[in-house]
């Protein structure tokens, strides 16, 4: 069966609103390595459901609407008007604030700006990622640049199928 190595700190990242992957018990291994600690769980885990071949991303705001299907490339989210979606403000980043890309069924949301961007899902979980990478499930909202409750406009999504 194929696993999923990530570190410890990092295992608390991935899908929102999956608690048990924090959770030791779940885990197949756990080195400690001095500064790194590593764990690996199976993969596909049925604490995270399984890759689906029809799974579509929805985004949302302010009168913009967007959807990303599988074998559809990639959706890009920036300040600039040659993105996908765009998004006004000087938190933003022009080119490529986020990409958004569904890969074996998974849809991930990938960080490429220099402020960050702050990702909210429907269970009240909020997660921080800078220059990083994280899969999305359920709903929620997404913000560029600043802390949701700061953010002029936000972003809600919805990851169907």
């Amino acid at each position: 069966m194929p696993q999923l190595i990530t570190t410890a700190i990092g295992s608390s990242r991935l899908p929102l609103g999956l608690p048990g992957l924090t959770d030791p018990r779940h885990w197949e291994a756990f080195m400690e390595t001095g500064d790194l600690d590593m764990a690996s769980f199976p993969w596909p885990s049925p604490l995270l459901g399984f890759p689906s071949p029809t799974v579509r991303l929805i985004l949302r705001s302010r009168g913009q609407k967007r959807e990303l299907r599988p074998g559809s490339g990639c959706l890009t989210v920036g300040r600039d008007p040659h993105n996908d979606f765009v998004i006004p403000g000087t938190e933003v980043s022009r080119i490529e604030h986020i990409r958004c890309d569904i890969r074996d069924g998974w849809v991930l949301l990938w960080d490429r700006s220099t402020n960050g961007s702050y990702v909210l899902d429907d269970s009240g979980q909020e997660t921080f990622l800078h220059r990083e990478r994280m899969p999305l499930s359920g709903s929620g909202r997404i913000s560029l640049g600043c802390p949701l409750e700061q953010a002029s406009q936000v972003i809600h999504y919805r990851v169907e199928g």
